[in-house]
């Protein structure tokens, strides 16, 4: 289905603005593991939670990337599906490596910001 320069415009910029949301949120994330970890130090082994704050900590560079505004080339000058897939919608790259919890995190996050961002196709 081909959308107008409009909409895929559109949908981009939402892709972008939830990426910074998201971004924002992981980094939350992370802030309260590391709290809760420091405050309840004997409640887990350290090494599970140094796994968790690094693996939200990769998500969130991936979403930093999806949200910048690093300039862009016109549609037509681009090389590879994936390039424009990665154009079209900056979030395709971030959704299409995330498991089902990650998912379900990033829906649970569009639900409460109330922006009416679609997950992207498959790359």
């Amino acid at each position: 289905m081909l959308m107008s320069r409009w909409r895929l415009r559109a949908a981009g910029n939402e892709d972008r603005e939830l990426a910074a949301r998201l971004a924002g949120e992981a980094l939350f994330e992370i802030r309260s593991l590391a709290v809760r970890a420091g405050r309840h130090p004997d409640e887990g082994p350290a090494a599970e939670v140094v796994d968790e704050i690094d693996a939200w900590a990769k998500f969130c560079t991936e979403l930093l990337a999806a949200s910048g505004t690093r300039r862009r080339r016109r549609l037509g000058d681009l090389c590879s599906p994936r390039e424009r897939a990665l154009t079209e919608r900056p979030m395709s790259h971030v959704w299409n490596v995330s498991g089902p919890e990650r998912r379900a995190w990033i829906l649970r996050q569009v639900d409460r910001s109330g922006l009416g961002w679609t997950p992207p196709p498959s790359l």
